[in-house]
Protein backbone atom coordinates (compact mmCIF):
# COMPACT_ATOMS: atom_id res chain seq x y z
CA UNK A 1 0.00 0.00 0.00
CA UNK A 2 2.86 2.39 0.77
CA UNK A 3 4.20 1.82 -2.74
CA UNK A 4 1.08 3.27 -4.40
CA UNK A 5 0.04 5.95 -1.89
CA UNK A 6 0.74 9.69 -1.94
CA UNK A 7 3.76 9.50 -4.30
CA UNK A 8 3.43 10.40 -7.97
CA UNK A 9 4.07 7.58 -10.45
CA UNK A 10 3.48 6.78 -14.09
CA UNK A 11 -0.18 6.22 -15.11
CA UNK A 12 -1.40 7.00 -11.59
CA UNK A 13 -5.22 6.64 -11.50
CA UNK A 14 -7.55 9.39 -10.35
CA UNK A 15 -10.24 7.35 -8.57
CA UNK A 16 -11.61 6.64 -5.11
CA UNK A 17 -9.24 3.75 -4.44
CA UNK A 18 -6.25 5.93 -5.23
CA UNK A 19 -7.60 8.80 -3.11
CA UNK A 20 -7.82 6.44 -0.13
CA UNK A 21 -4.26 5.25 -0.72
CA UNK A 22 -3.05 8.85 -0.94
CA UNK A 23 -4.73 9.89 2.32
CA UNK A 24 -3.43 6.77 4.04
CA UNK A 25 -6.01 6.41 6.82
CA UNK A 26 -6.60 2.75 6.01
CA UNK A 27 -3.56 0.83 7.21
CA UNK A 28 -4.30 -2.55 5.61
CA UNK A 29 -6.20 -4.05 2.65
CA UNK A 30 -9.06 -5.19 4.93
CA UNK A 31 -9.79 -1.63 6.14
CA UNK A 32 -9.49 -0.33 2.60
CA UNK A 33 -11.97 -2.93 1.38
CA UNK A 34 -14.43 -2.00 4.14
CA UNK A 35 -14.17 1.67 3.14
CA UNK A 36 -14.94 0.88 -0.51
CA UNK A 37 -17.85 -1.41 0.38
CA UNK A 38 -19.30 1.34 2.57
CA UNK A 39 -19.12 3.76 -0.36
CA UNK A 40 -20.81 1.21 -2.62
CA UNK A 41 -23.69 0.91 -0.16
CA UNK A 42 -24.03 4.70 -0.18
CA UNK A 43 -25.14 4.48 -3.82
CA UNK A 44 -27.92 1.97 -3.17
CA UNK A 45 -30.76 4.27 -1.98
CA UNK A 46 -30.72 6.35 -5.17
CA UNK A 47 -30.40 3.23 -7.32
CA UNK A 48 -33.28 1.59 -5.50
CA UNK A 49 -35.51 4.65 -5.75
CA UNK A 50 -34.78 5.23 -9.44
CA UNK A 51 -35.40 1.63 -10.42
CA UNK A 52 -38.60 1.47 -8.34
CA UNK A 53 -39.86 4.59 -10.11
CA UNK A 54 -38.95 3.02 -13.47
CA UNK A 55 -40.78 -0.17 -12.48
CA UNK A 56 -43.91 1.81 -11.59
CA UNK A 57 -43.70 3.65 -14.92
CA UNK A 58 -43.31 0.37 -16.78
CA UNK A 59 -46.31 -1.14 -14.99
CA UNK A 60 -48.38 1.99 -15.69
CA UNK A 61 -47.34 2.05 -19.36
CA UNK A 62 -47.41 -1.62 -20.45
CA UNK A 63 -47.40 -0.59 -24.12
CA UNK A 64 -43.75 0.40 -23.67
CA UNK A 65 -42.73 -3.12 -22.67
CA UNK A 66 -43.02 -4.50 -26.21
CA UNK A 67 -40.71 -1.84 -27.65
CA UNK A 68 -38.22 -2.26 -24.82
CA UNK A 69 -38.34 -6.06 -25.10
CA UNK A 70 -37.81 -6.01 -28.86
CA UNK A 71 -34.70 -3.89 -28.38
CA UNK A 72 -33.31 -6.04 -25.56
CA UNK A 73 -33.90 -9.36 -27.37
CA UNK A 74 -32.37 -8.08 -30.61
CA UNK A 75 -29.24 -6.68 -28.97
CA UNK A 76 -28.71 -9.56 -26.52
CA UNK A 77 -28.96 -12.06 -29.37
CA UNK A 78 -26.04 -10.31 -31.09
CA UNK A 79 -23.91 -9.13 -28.17
CA UNK A 80 -25.02 -11.25 -25.22
CA UNK A 81 -25.47 -9.85 -21.72
CA UNK A 82 -22.43 -7.60 -21.91
CA UNK A 83 -21.57 -4.01 -21.12
CA UNK A 84 -21.32 -3.39 -24.86
CA UNK A 85 -24.89 -4.63 -25.27
CA UNK A 86 -26.16 -2.32 -22.52
CA UNK A 87 -24.51 0.61 -24.27
CA UNK A 88 -26.57 -0.07 -27.37
CA UNK A 89 -29.94 -0.23 -25.57
CA UNK A 90 -31.05 3.30 -26.40
CA UNK A 91 -34.73 2.81 -25.56
CA UNK A 92 -33.85 1.32 -22.18
CA UNK A 93 -31.50 4.25 -21.56
CA UNK A 94 -34.17 6.80 -22.58
CA UNK A 95 -36.83 5.16 -20.40
CA UNK A 96 -34.56 5.45 -17.35
CA UNK A 97 -33.44 9.00 -18.14
CA UNK A 98 -37.04 10.12 -18.60
CA UNK A 99 -37.93 8.47 -15.28
CA UNK A 100 -35.12 10.38 -13.60
CA UNK A 101 -36.29 13.59 -15.27
CA UNK A 102 -40.00 13.21 -14.62
CA UNK A 103 -40.00 11.58 -11.18
CA UNK A 104 -36.55 12.46 -9.89
CA UNK A 105 -35.18 11.62 -6.47
CA UNK A 106 -35.24 15.17 -5.07
CA UNK A 107 -36.46 18.65 -5.90
CA UNK A 108 -33.19 20.21 -4.76
CA UNK A 109 -29.71 19.00 -5.65
CA UNK A 110 -26.20 20.12 -6.63
CA UNK A 111 -25.37 21.48 -3.19
CA UNK A 112 -22.48 23.91 -3.05
CA UNK A 113 -20.87 26.17 -0.44
CA UNK A 114 -19.53 29.57 -1.44
CA UNK A 115 -15.87 29.76 -0.42
CA UNK A 116 -15.81 33.50 -1.10
CA UNK A 117 -18.24 36.31 -1.86
CA UNK A 118 -19.72 35.81 -5.33
CA UNK A 119 -21.66 38.19 -7.55
CA UNK A 120 -23.49 36.49 -10.41
CA UNK A 121 -23.96 38.00 -13.86
CA UNK A 122 -27.56 38.98 -13.04
CA UNK A 123 -26.42 40.90 -9.95
CA UNK A 124 -27.32 38.23 -7.38
CA UNK A 125 -24.92 38.39 -4.43
CA UNK A 126 -23.93 35.20 -2.59
CA UNK A 127 -21.98 35.82 0.64
CA UNK A 128 -19.06 33.62 1.61
CA UNK A 129 -20.19 30.54 3.54
CA UNK A 130 -23.65 30.41 1.92
CA UNK A 131 -24.98 26.95 1.01
CA UNK A 132 -26.82 26.82 -2.32
CA UNK A 133 -28.82 24.17 -4.17
CA UNK A 134 -30.35 23.89 -7.62
CA UNK A 135 -34.13 23.45 -7.99
CA UNK A 136 -33.86 20.34 -10.13
CA UNK A 137 -37.63 19.84 -10.52
CA UNK A 138 -38.00 23.38 -11.80
CA UNK A 139 -35.48 22.66 -14.55
CA UNK A 140 -36.74 19.21 -15.47
CA UNK A 141 -40.36 20.39 -15.69
CA UNK A 142 -39.66 23.71 -17.40
CA UNK A 143 -41.66 23.97 -20.67
CA UNK A 144 -38.94 26.25 -22.05
CA UNK A 145 -36.46 23.39 -21.62
CA UNK A 146 -38.59 20.36 -22.51
CA UNK A 147 -41.60 20.01 -24.80
CA UNK A 148 -44.58 18.58 -22.90
CA UNK A 149 -42.48 18.87 -19.75
CA UNK A 150 -45.29 17.61 -17.49
CA UNK A 151 -45.89 14.48 -19.55
CA UNK A 152 -43.97 11.22 -19.12
CA UNK A 153 -42.62 10.40 -22.59
CA UNK A 154 -40.56 7.21 -22.22
CA UNK A 155 -38.63 7.57 -25.48
CA UNK A 156 -38.18 11.33 -25.34
CA UNK A 157 -34.39 11.12 -25.44
CA UNK A 158 -34.27 8.44 -28.13
CA UNK A 159 -36.36 10.76 -30.31
CA UNK A 160 -34.11 13.74 -29.50
CA UNK A 161 -31.01 11.76 -30.46
CA UNK A 162 -32.54 10.39 -33.66
CA UNK A 163 -30.14 8.38 -35.79
CA UNK A 164 -27.08 10.28 -34.62
CA UNK A 165 -24.35 8.45 -32.77
CA UNK A 166 -23.48 10.32 -29.59
CA UNK A 167 -24.07 10.50 -25.88
CA UNK A 168 -25.52 13.97 -25.33
CA UNK A 169 -28.91 12.51 -24.39
CA UNK A 170 -27.69 9.38 -22.60
CA UNK A 171 -28.57 8.65 -18.99
CA UNK A 172 -25.09 9.54 -17.73
CA UNK A 173 -24.87 12.83 -19.64
CA UNK A 174 -24.99 15.98 -17.50
CA UNK A 175 -25.72 19.46 -18.82
CA UNK A 176 -27.68 22.54 -17.66
CA UNK A 177 -30.99 20.91 -18.68
CA UNK A 178 -30.25 17.50 -17.16
CA UNK A 179 -28.88 17.62 -13.62
CA UNK A 180 -30.16 14.35 -12.16
CA UNK A 181 -26.55 13.35 -11.47
CA UNK A 182 -25.35 16.84 -10.63
CA UNK A 183 -23.38 19.10 -12.93
CA UNK A 184 -19.88 20.28 -13.68
CA UNK A 185 -16.63 18.74 -12.55
CA UNK A 186 -18.28 17.56 -9.31
CA UNK A 187 -21.04 15.61 -11.06
CA UNK A 188 -21.64 12.18 -9.53
CA UNK A 189 -18.62 10.02 -10.42
CA UNK A 190 -20.64 6.86 -9.76
CA UNK A 191 -23.25 7.59 -12.42
CA UNK A 192 -21.59 5.24 -14.91
CA UNK A 193 -21.81 2.33 -12.47
CA UNK A 194 -25.40 3.33 -11.64
CA UNK A 195 -26.30 3.43 -15.32
CA UNK A 196 -25.01 -0.10 -15.92
CA UNK A 197 -26.90 -1.42 -12.89
CA UNK A 198 -30.18 0.31 -13.80
CA UNK A 199 -30.06 -0.74 -17.44
CA UNK A 200 -29.28 -4.34 -16.49
CA UNK A 201 -32.21 -4.41 -14.05
CA UNK A 202 -34.71 -2.91 -16.49
CA UNK A 203 -33.49 -4.98 -19.45
CA UNK A 204 -33.72 -8.22 -17.45
CA UNK A 205 -37.19 -7.28 -16.19
CA UNK A 206 -38.71 -6.67 -19.63
CA UNK A 207 -36.86 -9.68 -21.05
CA UNK A 208 -38.16 -12.11 -18.42
CA UNK A 209 -41.47 -10.73 -17.11
CA UNK A 210 -44.76 -9.12 -17.98
CA UNK A 211 -45.36 -6.30 -15.52
CA UNK A 212 -48.53 -4.36 -14.78
CA UNK A 213 -50.49 -2.68 -12.05
CA UNK A 214 -53.61 -4.22 -10.61
CA UNK A 215 -56.65 -3.47 -12.78
CA UNK A 216 -57.81 0.17 -12.48
CA UNK A 217 -54.98 1.05 -10.09
CA UNK A 218 -53.39 4.44 -10.90
CA UNK A 219 -49.66 4.94 -11.09
CA UNK A 220 -48.45 5.10 -7.45
CA UNK A 221 -47.88 8.65 -6.24
CA UNK A 222 -44.56 9.78 -4.83
CA UNK A 223 -44.00 10.59 -1.20
CA UNK A 224 -42.17 13.79 -0.25
CA UNK A 225 -39.69 13.69 2.61
CA UNK A 226 -37.88 16.99 3.10
CA UNK A 227 -36.39 17.76 -0.31
CA UNK A 228 -36.49 14.11 -1.42
CA UNK A 229 -39.03 12.21 -3.51
CA UNK A 230 -39.68 8.62 -2.48
CA UNK A 231 -41.41 5.87 -4.44
CA UNK A 232 -44.45 4.63 -2.53
CA UNK A 233 -43.12 1.62 -0.57
CA UNK A 234 -46.63 0.16 -0.16
CA UNK A 235 -47.54 0.11 -3.85
CA UNK A 236 -48.05 -3.27 -5.51
CA UNK A 237 -46.89 -4.37 -8.95
CA UNK A 238 -47.89 -7.65 -10.60
CA UNK A 239 -45.23 -9.84 -12.24
CA UNK A 240 -45.76 -12.82 -14.52
CA UNK A 241 -42.83 -14.77 -15.91
CA UNK A 242 -43.03 -14.98 -19.68
CA UNK A 243 -44.01 -18.45 -20.81
CA UNK A 244 -41.38 -18.49 -23.56
CA UNK A 245 -38.54 -17.80 -21.12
Amino acid sequence: MDMYGSKEWSDKPNDFLQWCLDIGKESCPMLLTQRIITMNFATLPKLRQTFTQALYNLAANPQCALLLREEVERIVEEYGWTKQALGKMRRVDSFLKETLRYEGVAWLTVERKALKDIKLSDGTFIPKGTHTRVAISGIHHDPDVYDNADVFEPFRFTDLEGDREGNRHHLVAVNPSSVGFGYGKLACPGRFFASVMLKMLLAHTVFSFDVRLNENDPRPKNLVLGHSFLADPKARVMFRRRSDQ
